[in-house]
C-alpha cells in the first residue's frame, strides 16, 4: 500500500514549482534534478494539465475545439489533450528545444487516449498493409510513393508501443475513422483561422491505447530531449 507521506514530502525543486509555464532552461534543469518519484507529477503539471499556451487568452475557444473534436469522432472530451509547444509555450523536441510557440508557424499537437479508437485504427492500418502489399491500393502521389514504404514500418512499431500517429494511415475511403479524424483536424485549422482569427501551421493527433502507454512514451521522449538537447 502506498504511503501518502512519501508523496507529500516534496524536494526543494518540487516546492519551487508555482507557475503554470516554465522557461526552457528552467524546465530542463528542474527535470534533471527533481526526484524520480516526482517526475510524473512534474510532467503532468507542465505538459498535460496546465492551461494551453496557445489559448492562454481564449480558454473557451480551446474547450470548444476539444468538444467539437470529441463529438465528431465520438470520444469523451476528457480523453483529448493538447501537448507540444501549443501547451508549454516552447518546443520540447530535440532539434528545436526551447523554440517559442509562434501561432502560424507552430502546430497544434493533440493526443487522444481511447482504447476502442486505438484498436479501430489498428484494424484500419492492418487493412491498409494488406491492400498495399497485395497491390489493391496504390500510392497516388509522389509524396505517397516516397513515404508509404516507411509508414508501413513506422506504424507497426508505434502500435507495438501502444500508440499511432494517424498520418501513417492513408486518408482513403477504406479507412473511414482515419478520414473522420483527418477531416476534424482540417476543419479545426480552417475555422480557427476564419472564425477565431487564430492561425496555426498544422493540426495533428496521436492516439494512445491507455494512459500508461501515454505517460511511458511522454517520459521517454522528454528524457531523450533533455539529455541530448540541453
Amino acid at each position: 500500500m502506498a504511503d501518502i507521506r512519501d508523496y507529500l514530502k516534496l524536494s526543494k525543486i518540487a516546492q519551487s514549482v508555482v507557475d503554470i509555464y516554465a522557461e526552457p532552461k528552467e524546465f530542463a534543469e528542474n527535470y534533471k534534478n527533481i526526484l524520480g518519484k516526482e517526475i510524473k507529477s512534474y510532467l503532468r503539471h507542465y505538459l498535460i494539465n496546465n492551461k494551453p499556451f496557445a489559448f492562454a487568452n481564449t480558454p473557451l475557444i480551446y474547450e470548444q475545439v476539444i468538444q467539437y473534436f470529441a463529438d465528431n469522432i465520438e470520444v469523451n472530451p476528457s480523453q483529448i489533450k493538447l501537448i507540444g509547444s501549443g501547451k508549454t509555450g516552447f518546443s520540447i523536441s530535440e532539434s528545436n528545444y526551447g523554440k517559442p510557440y509562434q501561432s502560424e508557424k507552430s502546430d497544434l499537437d493533440f493526443l487522444i487516449v481511447n482504447e476502442d479508437l486505438f484498436y479501430i485504427l489498428k484494424t484500419e492500418f492492418e487493412l491498409w498493409v494488406n491492400l498495399y502489399n497485395s497491390g489493391q491500393i496504390k500510392p497516388a502521389k509522389n509524396r505517397e510513393q516516397i513515404f508509404w514504404p516507411e509508414n508501413l514500418n513506422t506504424g507497426a512499431r508505434q502500435f507495438k508501443r501502444g500508440f499511432i500517429d494517424t498520418k501513417f494511415i492513408p486518408n482513403r475511403d477504406p479507412f473511414p475513422k482515419t478520414k473522420e479524424i483527418d477531416s476534424s483536424l482540417f476543419y479545426i485549422k480552417k475555422y480557427l483561422s476564419e472564425i477565431s482569427h487564430i492561425e496555426i501551421k498544422e493540426a495533428s493527433v496521436r492516439i494512445y491505447r491507455d494512459w500508461n502507454s501515454f505517460m511511458r512514451q511522454l517520459q521517454i521522449n522528454t528524457e531523450e530531449v533533455i539529455t541530448r538537447a540541453t
